[in-house]
């Protein structure tokens, strides 16, 4: 993160902060929340860390992603839970795109993905042992949906968010949209972390739901993976 802040601020390559505010939940949810903040006027909701640094600039954005990584940086020497979760949000977020590609709403579905789990993520930097108490796991994607709602982020990326949280709770799938493609994303991710990795059956299944040919979604997976290590290369 330093290293990225420091690039921006020097000779204004924001590469390396881009993918921090890409494949950092925690950094990109406070970045938002100030960009989205009453400080900056009112206007429409911002749900893109692009269009954040246009509008606020290299340096304000810069230093707002260093103050807002810092607990999060804190709470990783103490354990990994962050980061695996981290690492989920992320492949979320990709599969989310990769799965959406073509859509008017696949900036927005990448957006959700990385959010969807910000409030256990909040949460675990400020206690300690295991914050995801059983009974209660489909109750972070609600509490993340009301969380982003008051910090004004776009009603796309916060009903997709909710959507998903009554998913987990009910079993049953959103019908369209954001919501229906964040909750197979969430559901592929847990099983697959690359194409090798899920065997025919269950890329039927998801295929299925997708209406989308077998063959095809591979090919959505390849990208949405490729997506994922370009991201943490840049990020590290």
């Amino acid at each position: 993160m330093k290293a990225a802040v420091s690039r921006a601020l020097d000779n204004e390559d924001v590469t390396g902060l881009m993918a921090i505010l890409q494949a950092d939940p925690l950094t990109t949810a406070r970045y938002l929340r100030v960009v989205n903040s009453p400080f900056y006027g009112s206007r429409p909701p911002i749900g893109s860390a692009a269009a954040a640094l246009q509008m606020l600039g290299c340096h304000a954005s810069a230093m707002i992603a260093l103050v807002s990584s810092f607990d999060y940086g804190l709470s990783r020497k103490r354990d990994h839970r962050l980061e695996r979760m981290r690492l989920h949000c992320l492949q979320t977020a990709v599969l989310a795109h990769a799965l959406s590609a073509g859509s008017d709403w696949a900036e927005e579905a990448f957006m959700a993905g990385l959010l969807h789990e910000i409030h256990f993520m909040l949460h675990a930097t400020a206690e300690s042992g295991d914050a995801r108490e059983d009974g209660v796991v489909a109750d972070y994607a609600n509490r993340s949906a009301a969380l982003l709602r008051s910090w004004n982020l776009p009603g796309a990326i916060v009903d997709a968010i909710a959507e998903h949280g009554r998913a987990q709770q009910t079993g049953l799938i959103p019908a369209s949209g954001v919501g229906r493609v964040l909750w197979l994303a969430h559901e592929l991710a847990h099983c697959v972390s690359s194409v090798a990795d899920c065997v025919p059956h269950d890329l039927g299944w998801f295929a299925a739901q997708l209406g989308t040919g077998v063959g095809n979604l591979g090919q959505m997976i390849a990208a949405a993976q490729e997506r994922f290590r370009a991201i943490e290369r840049y990020r590290a």
